[in-house]
């Protein structure tokens, strides 16, 4: 999940009158889920909800849902904005690693638009996808920012992909349902 999306999603809960502390990780979506049945977590933020079976121990709401765009460092971007979307043939392309859920659905736009980039890099970690990015080593795939706030310094919007959305999600054990965290982040964004 990219930060800036996150940062925004998780402010209500730093806005509550109860004092809460913040505290943030990364990790494998069903370690994380782990975690927030053994109770060491009060939520978790994802792009994915929970799976049909899980859903007697948590529960999942979608937050936010976000077209996606290719960004692309000045000099790439001026390579592959005339013609787009065909000028991505071979066009060095970064991509999130095969678990991720937007992977499927790039992969199904390119060849739904008979264009075959070159695959140059593929990550876990977005804020490292996006650093390759930003000197040059590939296009990046994002979100629109839902607030229209700059999430690339130094990144060109290159195109959108029609039909590519990123969905985000927060999830919560059963047990904590009143946690005003979770409340307020529901408050803000359902």
């Amino acid at each position: 999940m990219p930060k800036g999306i996150a940062s925004r999603l998780l402010r209500p809960a730093l806005r509550t009158n109860g004092r809460l502390r913040l505290s943030c990780g990364e990790g494998d979506f069903d370690e994380l889920i782990g975690d927030l049945g053994r109770h060491r977590l009060d939520l978790v933020l994802a792009d994915r909800p929970v799976a049909s079976g899980e859903q007697q121990q948590f529960q999942s709401w979608p937050l936010l849902r976000c077209p996606v765009q290719l960004l692309a460092a000045p000099e790439l971007h001026a390579r592959c904005q005339a013609g787009f979307p065909a000028s991505l043939e071979q066009a060095p392309l970064l991509l999130p690693s095969r678990d991720n859920v937007l992977r499927r659905q790039l992969e199904h736009w390119f060849d739904a638009n008979g264009v075959r980039p070159d695959l140059v890099g593929e990550f876990d970690d977005h804020a490292l996808m996006e650093t390759f990015a930003r000197q040059g080593l590939g296009l990046l795939p994002a979100p629109v920012s839902p607030d229209g706030e700059a999430d690339h310094p130094g990144l060109l919007p290159l195109g959108a992909l029609d039909g590519v959305w990123e969905h985000y999600y927060v999830t919560a054990s059963r047990r904590k349902l009143q946690h005003p965290a979770l409340q307020a982040i529901l408050q803000a964004w359902t």
